[in-house]
């Protein structure tokens, strides 16, 4: 092996790409390949005999479930333990020993003492020393994504999660940066790439401190995952975090939680009796049949019953020692895992909730939430149609209760639903099926859009960007009769009145605040004008001119003057119009 080893890595040459060109070949003669497989291959075989060694130059372990612990091995990460300073060292100089007559070296700038003890003066007063140099005592080590601290003696869950949290964040705002720069919003590739960039990084290690975790902490988890989903509808905070995910029909982190506990469970139960692993899961049961409720087993137990697992028949199979075995692949058995653990999630949360759901919740359930036949929550429409930003936000808020509409408005002031009246039609309370179906102010643009009587084909409407483009329209006619409505009368009456004077003013003239001598002295000095066509022409583009802003500005009144009254009293000249401007005498032929 070792001289086929040297083959491969004979002649090796690499070439440096310059502003200039390539440069000459250069002899590789240290290390391998980048990527190459042989590097951890080689690095195994280096310290494949370390467990053997250091076991047998003696010192105390520690004892797990009747087998005694010196050192453990995890990819290039080595943990020496003892249970006491002396047989620590012990293992340190054997570690020393080994490395030498390997030709390996110890890197004491990442080698670090943890102490489980609770006084810190023991740990201020300890000392150890490796590869001739002094090690460094720490009060928290994170070891495979964990963090252990020295005053309890056993990792943090909640330390664990707050980590994994900030991961998860700084995961997604990558993702978000370059989708933004590529201006990609597209909603289910979005929810692919987070569970392909994001979940591994926010859930690392989920089955070892997801079980002791408190509510608040699983709600903080779920945040980056809400975050993007709400990013793509712009919902508000308070929209429940389950109908956001029901929106892309995303599982929430609990379910990667759960998946990754039970698939753990099944390779412990399946693992040779003699691995560390094994015997560690053993100990922990017997400590939680034994009353102790702080072991990982316990917790895992109790956190599996109250979403409805039992620690002893996990899925796919209900694990029974007595029940048929059948022969799945890796992927198949995690795939059926996954699936009955989502199935279970909807039945508790959706189908059958153990209490009474919200007003919110249950409205969606009623209206928007469509469960397939095999149980699973189907992705609407609108999430997987190409539509412009803006349309999808208009429907994605109209589904999620994320509106101004007064069923909304009403619940955050605290009005009984049966109060909250349509502003615009005042016949019914304006909910959202009203405002789609039913509100007589928007019977033109059901007709011009061809909305769909039902509520529910409404929404399920195969042209979604149809039905984007009339709530859009019905959005701005319903904001511009609340500009109208909300305006008291007189007040409007004075800025009609006000708009006309200034047309007035701005085509003929000031006049206003001359004495009669003066309007004739000025006309006096006025060049005399020829009867023609002028006069009615220019009358008619005021007509013209003032009946479209006052269109404009009366439009969906519901009770109005006729316009031609507003008209005559708009066209009215002002009192010294007449002097400035007499009409042309009359001549008879």
């Amino acid at each position: 092996m070792i001289w086929g080893i040297y083959a491969l890595y004979e002649r090796v040459s690499g070439r440096v790409r310059c502003p200039g060109g390539l440069s000459d070949p250069l002899a590789s003669t240290i290390g391998v390949k980048q990527g190459c497989p042989l590097s951890p291959t080689l690095f195994g075989l280096y310290i494949d005999e370390i467990v053997d060694f250091i076991q047998q130059q003696g010192g105390d372990g520690i004892e797990v479930h009747g087998s005694t612990v010196h050192i453990l091995l995890y990819a290039d990460d080595i943990v020496l333990v003892s249970e006491s300073a002396e047989g620590l060292q012990h293992h340190l100089h054997g570690l020393d020993d080994f490395c030498r007559h390997r030709g390996l070296s110890v890197n004491l700038g990442k080698t670090k003492v943890l102490i489980f003890h609770t006084s810190a003066q023991v740990r201020r007063h300890s000392l150890f020393t490796a590869a001739g140099g002094p090690i460094e005592v720490v009060g928290s080590y994170v070891y495979l994504g964990v963090t252990f601290t020295a005053a309890s003696g056993v990792f943090s869950m909640a330390q664990a999660a707050r980590d994994r949290i900030t991961r998860g964040y700084a995961a997604l705002a990558l993702m978000e940066r370059q989708c933004h720069h590529a201006y990609f919003q597209e909603p289910c590739t979005k929810g692919w790439l987070f569970d392909t960039l994001v979940t591994p990084a926010l859930m690392y290690g989920a089955a070892i401190w997801g079980p002791g975790l408190a509510t608040s902490v699983w709600t903080a988890l779920e945040r980056p995952q809400i975050l993007m989903i709400a990013r793509l509808i712009r919902s508000k905070p308070s929209v429940p975090h389950d109908i956001i995910r029901a929106e892309l029909a995303a599982p929430p982190m609990l379910v990667e939680a759960l998946f990754q506990t039970i698939c753990l469970l099944h390779r412990l139960r399946s693992m040779d009796t003699e691995r560390i692993a094994y015997r560690a899961f053993e100990a922990s049961r017997d400590m939680a049949l034994a009353g102790d409720t702080s072991s990982w087993y316990a917790q895992t137990r109790d956190w599996l019953a109250h979403h409805g697992f039992d620690i002893d028949r996990l899925p796919p199979l209900q694990y029974d020692s007595h029940a048929p075995t059948y022969s799945l692949s890796h992927q198949e058995r995690n795939r059926i895992i996954r699936q009955e653990i989502w199935h279970t999630y909807i039945q508790r949360t959706w189908v059958s909730p153990r209490g009474t759901l919200p007003p919110k919740m249950l409205y969606y359930r009623e209206h928007f939430l469509h469960i397939s036949g095999t149980g699973f929550i189907e992705i609407p429409r609108y999430m997987q149609t190409y539509l412009p930003h803006h349309l999808r936000v208009v429907i994605g808020q109209l589904r999620v209760s994320s509106h101004q509409l007064e069923i909304e408005r009403g619940r955050s002031r605290g009005v009984p639903r049966e109060e909250r009246w349509c502003p615009v039609c005042q016949t019914e309370v304006e909910s959202e099926e009203h405002f789609v179906i039913r509100c007589p102010a928007y019977l033109d643009l059901r007709a011009q859009f061809q909305i769909e009587e039902s509520f529910q084909l409404c929404m399920t409407m195969g042209d979604q960007r149809r039905l984007g483009c009339f709530l859009t329209a019905a959005y701005e006619r319903r904001e511009r009769s609340l500009q109208y409505i909300h305006q008291p009368r007189v007040s409007t009456q004075q800025t009609i009145t006000q708009f006309f004077q200034r047309v007035e003013l701005h085509q003929r003239g000031p006049s206003i605040g001359l004495t009669l001598h003066q309007a004739e002295a000025q006309r006096a000095r006025r060049r005399p004008r020829m009867g023609g066509y002028r006069r009615p022409r220019l009358y008619q583009e005021d007509v013209s001119r003032i009946r479209i802003a006052y269109d404009h500005m009366m439009e969906h009144r519901r009770t109005t003057t006729p316009w031609v009254v507003f008209l005559q009293e708009a066209l009215r000249p002002p009192p010294m119009y007449h002097i400035l401007h007499p009409p042309p005498p009359i001549t008879c032929r």
